[in-house]
């Protein structure tokens, strides 16, 4: 019986000693906690940002708290702040996981305790004033998911190399900024990266092959820099998710390299760049592509065959070197929009199956070097409101009569090797230019003005004439 006693006045003394034990630590917590607490909303007040302080912080706009009151969440995106990013404390929050202050018109610098916050997992900063380099501090964030610092146009520097650290991003932007030095090659270890947009900018040095380890990659976007070389073949045929590709005004160079992996390819733009070589004949058979723009490039060769893109809605192969005829197949691609592919050294004669395309809204063959008359069934486009040019060609003939109906304009004598006036221009009619041995017609500013200048004369001769009616009438009565 007393073993017993024993026993239970231990067991006893145990559950009190866990119980005061329990009840200290949750004292601590509630203690530290409400110090948090205390620390975060004062952190909110010295910002200046907040009018309203009357309630409770974790009620105040853009704010929200955890169970225990601590701060998780700073949305204040599109809020008219107008101040340093500075004036907040950011060490303040320990617990932040989502900080959203993008367009509220912050200045000054990103300051270097943002690397404090290691719980964050969204940042957007973009669409401000922020100037200065970016903190290498950053690499501290290794739980962000989501980092954008687009559009502030000044922040400077490289981009650093420790980004390469914050293995769970899955969006980048660091666009419209004024960034310089190469893309450095620690990117390839973002691989859950899912979208990556480094554009306007002033980038250098060549795109980095490292950039073929991000398999998960949908969009990626590194235009209107100054990168340079050519473009890795290595680097592209590994991004097997890759939708839009945007490596648009550089200084890229050499040909383009096979992208038959890239099945699911919808958006390409390589324009405004110095690749030269010929279209790649296996690019057209991604039957996904809806947009593709090669233009301002030094692309020889053929036109390819388009006629497997059946999404195909826009395709501007414009001032390269492309030699040869237009295919009769482009008919196949019922859903283009817009086919552009002025200055070039195309030849032969305009297909007549242009005219099947009826979701065609612009068709832009001007300065080339085709020949023949302009196909009468082409009109069935202008009728529908199409905008068309083929200036600066060989064409010859008049221009077709189904044409001079629904658009009025010049048609070439090709007796006189001149042109003469078939009718006045509608106002309608925009663009739509023939031209005979390289002289182009501007007639839309001929054709509108014209019919003004023979109103005025029409006017003058009137007035002149009542005028002199009116003396000859009143000319009696002064002799009397």
């Amino acid at each position: 019986g007393i073993g017993m006693n024993m026993a239970s006045s231990i067991n006893s003394a145990v559950f009190v000693v866990l119980w005061v034990a329990a009840t200290i630590s949750l004292a601590a917590t509630s203690t530290e906690s409400s110090s948090s607490s205390s620390t975060e909303a004062a952190a909110l007040l010295g910002s200046g940002w907040w009018l309203n302080t009357s309630t409770s912080h974790c009620g105040w706009h853009g704010i929200r708290c955890n169970e225990n009151g601590s701060v998780t969440e700073i949305n204040l995106s599109h809020y008219a702040i107008y101040s340093e990013l500075e004036k907040l404390n950011l060490s303040s929050f320990p617990d932040l996981v989502h900080l959203d202050l993008s367009n509220c018109g912050l200045y000054g610098s990103i300051p270097y305790q943002i690397g404090t916050l290691t719980k964050l997992t969204y940042l957007s900063l973009s669409h401000n004033h922020l100037t200065g380099e970016l903190p290498l501090s950053l690499a501290n964030l290794t739980q962000l998911v989501y980092l954008d610092i687009s559009g502030n146009y000044m922040i400077s520097g490289s981009i650093p190399s420790v980004m390469g650290s914050l293995k769970n991003l899955e969006f980048l932007d660091l666009s419209v900024n004024n960034f310089t030095g190469p893309i450095p090659s620690s990117m390839g270890y973002l691989t859950n990266l899912t979208a990556l947009y480094i554009s306007s900018n002033q980038l250098s040095g060549s795109i980095p092959p490292e950039l073929g380890k991000l398999k998960n990659l949908i969009h990626m976007n590194l235009s209107h820099n100054n990168i340079i070389g050519p473009i890795p073949a290595s680097c592209l045929g590994n991004l097997t998710n890759l939708k839009h590709l945007n490596l648009s005004s550089n200084l890229l160079t050499g040909p383009i390299p096979s992208l038959s992996q890239l099945t699911s390819l919808t958006i390409l733009d390589l324009s405004a760049n110095r690749i030269s070589g010929s279209i790649p004949h296996d690019l057209f058979k991604l039957w996904n592509l809806a947009h593709v723009d090669l233009s301002f490039n030094q692309i020889s060769g053929k036109v390819p065959n388009i006629e497997y893109c059946y999404y195909l809605q826009y395709l501007d192969l414009s001032h390269n070197l492309l030699r040869g005829h237009i295919s009769k197949e482009v008919e196949k691609c019922c859903k283009l929009k817009h086919l552009g592919i002025s200055g070039n050294i195309l030849s032969g004669m305009i297909p007549t199956e242009l005219a099947f395309m009826q979701q065609l809204e612009y068709l832009n063959l001007s300065h080339n070097q085709l020949s023949g008359t302009i196909p009468d069934c082409l009109c069935s486009l202008h009728g529908q409101g199409s905008s068309i040019d083929l200036s600066y060609n060989s064409l010859n003939g008049q221009l077709p009569h189904r044409f001079q109906h629904a658009c009025p304009t010049y048609a070439l004598d090709k007796t006189t090797d001149s042109c003469r006036e078939a009718r006045y221009f509608s106002y309608d009619c925009q663009s739509f230019n023939t031209n005979h041995k390289k002289r182009g017609i501007f007639a839309v500013s001929v054709g509108i003005s014209f019919p003004i200048t023979v109103l005025l004369a029409y006017l003058i001769i009137g007035f002149m004439i009542f005028c002199c009616n009116k003396a000859f009438n009143s000319s009696p009565q002064m002799m009397l």
